[in-house]
């Protein structure tokens, strides 16, 4: 796997990404929420699939890709088995950098345009990318400055 990195050139799309990358805080923030609930109740940890099923129609109130919101659950559940712990930290606009993840077959990407929720997006492409296009993700830097990324699978080289 190779991840590309590249940056987004449109300044006016900065208001959206700030917009989805909130949506997808409250995503992680009512993961958090309702796995908390499970624990105190149940004594159960959430798994993505149970987390999957209840975001579930829930894409077009929040403005989100129902992809980017599933890639957001598995995140989670993901980083809270990494990390060993019953909470992990909150998510909010102040603290927590912009971060949209998507797969590569909701997000078309054509030469140095990428489109998002009916949002065209163009960055800089300094490379050309190589192999089969798997994931990826919008990340907000701490100057404010948004990239792309795609992760990519290449075959080895024998």
């Amino acid at each position: 796997m190779i991840t590309y990195s590249y940056r987004i050139k449109d300044s006016t799309s900065r208001k959206h990404l700030l917009q989805m990358s909130h949506a997808v805080n409250q995503v992680w923030n009512y993961c958090q929420s309702v796995s908390l609930l499970a624990w105190r109740r149940d004594k159960k940890y959430l798994s993505a699939y149970d987390l999957h099923a209840l975001i579930k129609g829930t894409a077009k109130d929040v403005r989100l890709n129902t992809d980017s919101m599933q890639q957001v659950c598995t995140e989670y559940v993901t980083r809270k088995r990494q990390c060993r712990k019953h909470k992990l930290k909150w998510r909010s606009r102040k603290r927590s950098l912009g971060w949209i993840p998507f797969k590569a077959r909701y997000v078309p990407l054509q030469d140095d345009t990428v489109t998002s929720c009916g949002l065209r997006l163009r960055f800089w492409r300094s490379r050309a990318l190589a192999g089969t296009l798997k994931t990826g993700s919008f990340t907000q830097d701490a100057r404010g400055r948004w990239y792309v990324h795609f992760q990519c699978e290449v075959p080895d080289p024998v």
